[in-house]
């Protein structure tokens, strides 16, 4: 059976493909996982985009969905995930990727600083501080880049300069506490 240009199975692996992608550009630590399942997101959510307006298209995608479910059952599909599914348009990718990289820079802070409070030495501390300045402006760069279109680009880009600046001028890390993403 066929949806649109696509054999059904094709739109069921799309589906799981990018769920499985969604799942890692929410969860990961490493800006260059984010990066790159937001490049391979992009490329196959191109097979939804192709059949969004066939009829059968909510059912496969459903049955995808389902499918996908199976496979990780530990796994619930975030509402920005099943909406990009659904409506397959480039403003919830932009979004997703957006929110996502300051989430991978929130997790390194959080990382860095317990991290850092442990050390001793002042050339690790600055050591430390320099290779998350360095995944910062990593960050930075993308969201500027990439995010301009994303409702939340001015909100994310001012809070990682904020970040920024407290990285820079901040001597010592031992009071901070962290709230839920």
């Amino acid at each position: 059976m066929n949806i649109g240009n696509f054999q059904v199975f094709q739109v069921h692996r799309a589906v799981i493909q990018i769920l499985e992608s969604i799942y890692l550009i929410e969860n990961s630590k490493k800006p260059e996982i984010v990066i790159g399942r937001f490049t391979f997101l992009v490329d196959t959510a191109k097979i939804l985009e192709s059949c969004k307006t066939e009829m059968n298209y909510k059912e496969v995608t459903q049955e995808g969905i389902q499918l996908y479910k199976n496979a990780y059952p530990d796994r619930n599909p975030t509402p920005m995930a099943l909406a990009i599914i659904e409506y397959v348009t480039n403003a919830f990718y932009i979004e997703l990727y957006c929110v996502s990289l300051f989430n991978v820079l929130g997790r390194l802070f959080k990382e860095f600083v317990e991290a850092f409070i442990t050390l001793k030495n002042e050339s690790a501390k600055e050591k430390r501080k320099k290779g998350l300045l360095e995944k910062l402006n990593e960050i930075k760069s993308e969201i500027e880049v990439k995010c301009k279109e994303a409702p939340s680009y001015e909100k994310i880009l001012q809070a990682t300069n904020n970040l920024e600046t407290t990285i820079r001028t901040r001597v010592s890390f031992d009071n901070l506490t962290f709230g839920k993403e």
